[in-house]
C-alpha cells in the first residue's frame, strides 16, 4: 500500500458526538476483540462506499459512514499499518499492538483529528 493511500474506517453512530464530530474511540482497537489491531479497508482495492456496503451488508456490522486516514498520517501518529487479507482481500490493519490500551489514546486522537478534518468519505 502506498503511504498516500487511504485506510477506510467504518464509524459506528455511537462514536459520533452530539456536535457531529467523530470521537477518538472510533480509532481505537477494542481491547478484548481486536488484539491491538484497528481494522480498516485498503483504498487501493476498494472505494469508500463499497467498503461501507461490505461492512454493513456482507459482514453485518453497523456504521453511520466511512472516514479515512492515509498511511502517511498513520506513520505520523507513530504507528504502522499493513495489508491483512486473511479476513477478506481488501482488509488492512493499523497496528497498535505495542501500546497499552491507555497509550492508544494519543494516536487515536491524532487519527481522529485527521479524519474529522477530511470529513466523511461516504455518509449515506
Amino acid at each position: 500500500m502506498k503511504p498516500a493511500s487511504h485506510l477506510f474506517r467504518q464509524i459506528p453512530a455511537k462514536y459520533i458526538g452530539d456536535d457531529g464530530v467523530v470521537t477518538s474511540q472510533a480509532f481505537k482497537p477494542m481491547p478484548k476483540n481486536d488484539q491491538g489491531l484497528l481494522s480498516v479497508y485498503n483504498s487501493e482495492l476498494i472505494d469508500a462506499d463499497a467498503s461501507f456496503v461490505h461492512f454493513t451488508v456482507i459482514k453485518g456490522g453497523t456504521a453511520a459512514g466511512t472516514m479515512g486516514v492515509t498511511g502517511e498520517e498513520v506513520i505520523g501518529a507513530e504507528l504502522t499499518y499493513r495489508e491483512d487479507p486473511e479476513s477478506f482481500p481488501e482488509h488492512a490493519v493499523i497496528d497498535m499492538t505495542h501500546l497499552t490500551p491507555g497509550a492508544c489514546d494519543k494516536p487515536a486522537r491524532v487519527l481522529r483529528a485527521k479524519a474529522n478534518k477530511r470529513g466523511w468519505l461516504y455518509h449515506p
